[in-house]
Parts: C-alpha cells; sequence; structure tokens
C-alpha cells in the first residue's frame, strides 16, 4: 500500500512539476508572441488607413481596372469585419493584391504617376508596407520561437492541456497572383 502511494505521490509530482515548467517556458513566448501580433496589426490597421485617399485619388483620373477599385474596396470592408488574426491576415494579403493590381492600373497613365499627390500617396503607402514588413517579421519569429516550444517535449503534453495553441504564420503575401 506504501509502494502505490508512494507511486500515486511521484506520478502527480512529475505531472503538476511538467505542468507548472511548461506553463513558466509557454507563457512568457505566448506573450511574446501575442505582442508582435498586436505591432503587427497596428501595421496593418496603418496599411488600411493609407489605402483609402490612393484608390479614390487614381479613381477620380480613370474608371479603367474596376475590378481593382472593387477588389480594394472589398478588402477594406474583409478588413474592417475580420476579428482574429488569421482572418485579418487572410484581409490584409487580399487588400495586399488589390493595391498592386491598382496601382498596376494606375501606373499606365502618365498624368498619374507624375502627380505630386501620387507620389506622395504612394511614398506614405510604401514606408506603410515596410512597416507592416518588419511587424510581420517579428511576428513570425515570435511564432516560430513559440511554436518550436509548444512543439518540443515535455510542452507537447502539457501545453495543450494548458490550453496554448499554435500560432499562425503571417505569411507574405504573392503579389503577382491574379484573382
Amino acid at each position: 500500500m506504501k509502494k502505490l502511494l508512494a507511486l500515486i505521490v511521484l506520478a502527480l509530482t512529475l505531472f503538476l512539476g511538467g505542468s507548472a515548467y511548461s506553463y513558466h517556458v509557454l507563457a512568457p513566448l505566448e506573450a511574446e508572441t501575442d505582442r508582435a501580433w498586436a505591432a503587427a496589426d497596428a501595421a496593418i490597421t496603418a496599411r488600411a488607413a493609407a489605402a483609402p485617399e490612393l484608390i479614390a485619388f487614381i479613381h477620380s483620373y480613370t474608371s479603367r481596372g474596376q475590378e481593382a477599385f472593387r477588389a480594394a474596396e472589398d478588402a477594406q470592408k474583409r478588413l474592417a469585419a475580420a476579428q482574429t488574426p488569421a482572418a485579418r491576415m487572410a484581409a490584409s494579403d487580399a487588400l495586399s493584391s488589390a493595391l498592386g493590381q491598382l496601382l498596376a492600373a494606375g501606373s499606365r497613365y502618365r498624368s498619374i504617376v507624375g502627380h505630386p499627390r501620387y507620389y506622395a500617396l504612394t511614398t506614405s503607402l510604401a514606408a506603410a508596407e515596410n512597416t507592416l514588413a518588419v511587424a510581420r517579421r517579428d511576428y513570425n519569429n515570435a511564432a516560430e520561437r513559440y511554436n518550436g516550444a509548444l512543439h518540443s517535449a515535455p510542452q507537447r503534453f502539457y501545453g495543450r492541456m494548458l490550453g496554448f495553441r499554435d500560432a499562425p504564420y503571417f505569411k507574405t503575401p504573392r503579389m503577382n497572383e491574379t484573382k
């Protein structure tokens, strides 16, 4: 009976110790990933805020490329409605694709490309894109560290029981794809 009790105490100690260790490893990494996501989300929002004025400017010069205008507006709406990080990432990718199409449509016209307002708007958008690229890289690095720890022993077993889940990666959109 004493051996059984000692075995139960040992198993309970190992279980609680593994749980505590896993939480101690994963919680800071999850917090780091959350902070990196907040920065990436702020960059997504800043880039989305720069887009409407550029869309309106190009639209005021040409009615060609209506599908690009609609795609940009739809992507803006999807981004505004997105609640989860994965949904915001997908909507951000759709906006990137739509802005690429829109810039391609606008670049066909010398009157647009040579306009100082176009230059200022595209410069602002480029700065927002660069900020987003850095935030995406930082988030993916944090997600990689977190996911790596989550999939290593003993966190693989205890992490799921403690409620830790994989962080999605924020993939780079493919600008040359057309939909």
